[in-house]
């Protein structure tokens, strides 16, 4: 998927940003413990052909491959958005939090410059803005949940962050990740 690290570590930002804002403390330590990620339901068209593919190395570690071929360049014209929904009793409870990245180009380059610098090597262009249309690929890129520590939260639970990639109003890619909040082990 294109920038699916990307993503899903703008997904993970919004999470703690949420939690750093909205969170109670219980002081209790509390992992996120990433589970999958997957297209969006086929009912909701995109615009880019991708593919991607996650292995789960361990509670914390997941390797990340995928390839997308990109109908127009990546430049900060593109948008992400974010909204995170919480498993409750009844399911899915959406609009736990939402939250937008406007200037993706930039703002996935300036704070994320690992990933980029992986993105940039394996799909061979130089790190720069804005990024020429074509293939885009990541191989195994490893994603450690403990990069992004641990922190009181309150309530333990089960989070979905849909995260799509916008240019205006038209949806480039679409990803639903899942995640856990646990205790710290």
């Amino acid at each position: 998927m294109v920038f699916l690290p990307n993503l899903l570590f703008l997904s993970l930002a919004t999470f703690y940003l949420c939690v750093s804002c909205y969170g109670r403390s219980t002081g209790k330590k509390a992992d996120i413990v990433f589970k999958y990620v997957e297209k969006c339901p086929r009912d909701m068209k995109t615009e880019w052909n991708y593919t991607l593919k996650t292995s789960k190395l361990s509670r914390t570690k997941t390797q990340v491959s995928f390839s997308a071929l990109t109908k127009e360049p990546l430049d900060d014209k593109l948008k992400a958005d974010l909204m995170v929904s919480i498993w409750t009793n009844g399911g899915w409870k959406s609009n736990f939090f939402h939250f937008v990245v406007t200037g993706l180009c930039t703002a996935l380059k300036t704070k994320m410059k690992k990933v980029m610098q992986k993105l940039a090597t394996d799909s061979n262009f130089t790190m720069g803005c804005p990024i020429r249309k074509g293939e885009l690929r990541m191989n195994n890129f490893l994603v450690d949940m403990k990069d992004y520590g641990s922190y009181p939260v309150i309530p333990y639970s089960k989070l979905r962050v849909t995260t799509m990639l916008l240019r205006g109003n038209v949806r480039l890619v679409c990803t639903n990740s899942f995640l856990d909040i646990e205790p710290s082990i």
